[in-house]
């Protein structure tokens, strides 16, 4: 399943939250211990991947974050300069480790959209 938010000239930066957000509730697990890194930031996550990361990237307007700079996260968006498009199913903790922090992807869209004024 999919969730879209049509968000009007936000699409990217909504995206680029979002992936943010989850990388901070993430947590490192096993050898990502070799790669973590402290003071990454949005743009960081957001852009090319370091050769060690795993970037399961394939087309424009997609972003896929598998292990990023040792934090596991296995999440991605699709986006447009309008819009963004997630996977809806509920996250497993053993492999999304955000959800420790957003149990859900909603509750994860929702602090995305709160830190950019989106929602009231």
């Amino acid at each position: 399943m999919s969730l879209t938010l049509t968000v009007p000239g936000m699409g990217v930066a909504l995206a680029k939250r979002i992936l943010f957000l989850a990388y901070t509730a993430s947590g490192v697990f096993g050898m990502g211990m070799l790669q973590a890194r402290s003071k990454v930031t949005e743009e960081d996550v957001w852009g090319p991947a370091p050769d060690y990361a795993i970037d399961l990237n394939t087309e424009p307007g997609s972003k896929y974050c598998d292990y990023c700079f040792g934090r596991m996260m296995k999440f991605g968006v699709e986006y447009t300069d309008d819009s963004v498009t997630v996977n809806s199913s509920p996250p497993r903790l053993d492999y999304q480790s955000w959800a420790r922090i957003y149990p859900t992807v909603e509750e994860l869209l929702a602090a995305a959209q709160l830190d950019l004024g989106l929602l009231p």
